[in-house]
């Protein structure tokens, strides 16, 4: 049994091949992997497409703030004009509503019975 052990510490000590810097290669590997796949995504929260990686590498700093702008001007006015159909749908929607409301009835009704009433009632 006890040399099965030393085969087996032997086998690992070979796996890990320490390197002249004192370093395992494995852990090495292993950081060199993880910090690829770190290189490889964006932050989180951070989408990239193809088409906007060469636009930006591309172009001028300049020329793509100007085109940024361009485009941000571009959706506010439609949000602009989004908003005012709204605003005119919901005045003709609450205008027209109106039409076919039920009156509210603000009636309370009595428990009680009126002398009428009982009268029928006992008929």
């Amino acid at each position: 049994s006890g040399n099965s052990d030393l085969s087996v510490s032997q086998s690992c000590y070979s796996d890990l091949s320490v390197s002249q810097s004192g370093y395992s290669d494995l852990s090495v590997s292993q950081s060199g992997k993880a910090s690829q796949r770190m290189k490889k995504r964006p932050p989180k929260g951070m989408f990239l497409n193809q088409q906007d990686v060469v636009s930006l590498s591309s172009s001028s700093p300049q020329g793509l703030i100007r085109h940024l702008d361009s485009q941000l001007v571009s959706i506010k006015r439609q949000i602009q004009t989004i908003k005012q159909m709204n605003g005119t749908l919901k005045e003709k929607l609450s205008s027209g509503v109106d039409d076919f409301r039920q009156p509210e009835v603000n009636q309370k009704f009595n428990t009680r019975w009126t002398t009428e009433e009982q009268l029928l009632a006992v008929q």
